[in-house]
């Protein structure tokens, strides 16, 4: 459940099971005095702590996508890496066909990721200028306020950045940049 997305049938099934189980009953049917939804609550909310087996499986595949793209070093990642996303990060992976089932459910919470985090700019040398979700406040990367070809020159942050005082290099902001974002 850590690594595989459970097809909705199957988590159906499960929960089916889960009810049946709690409710004691053989055949569907009946009348019950208390639903789903509040037994399905945390124990603290009043209910009995049973989970939403979609959310559970979703919330899983996210933590390994997380997992991967902050754990460089391991020897799994490195694989992934090697197999799926050799030239780029785990982010920015295109699909393939004949890819595991484990890889297609990690790299499907990967636009969760991609749409919900921002990334430290650090020294800037992994973090793409236009593909990247660096800026905060913004949902979307930027698009050049300038050419394709004098913005293709800049790929990294670490472009954007005088490395001699460890500072913004204003001019080139300015440059790619329109005003209100620069």
């Amino acid at each position: 459940m850590g690594i595989f997305k459970i097809p909705d049938a199957t988590i159906k099934e499960l929960d089916s099971i889960q009810r049946n189980f709690w409710w004691g009953k053989e055949k569907s049917g009946g009348l019950f005095l208390t639903g789903w939804p509040a037994i399905n609550k945390h124990k603290l909310n009043g209910g009995m702590g049973f989970r939403d087996l979609k959310c559970f499986n979703r919330a899983l595949l996210e933590k390994a996508a997380w997992r991967l793209l902050n754990s460089e070093d391991k020897l799994c990642a490195q694989a992934l890496k090697g197999r799926y996303f050799p030239t780029t990060s785990g982010l920015h992976a295109k699909k393939k066909k004949n890819s595991t089932w484990a890889w297609q459910s990690i790299q499907g919470s990967m636009q969760f990721i991609f749409k919900c985090s921002l990334l430290l700019v650090g020294n800037g040398q992994k973090i793409s200028i236009w593909t990247d979700n660096w800026i905060q406040g913004e949902q979307e990367p930027h698009t050049p306020a300038v050419e394709l070809e004098i913005a293709n020159t800049y790929n990294k942050v670490s472009d954007l950045i005088d490395q001699d005082t460890k500072s913004w290099n204003v001019t080139v902001v300015q440059h790619l940049f329109n005003q209100q974002d620069a």
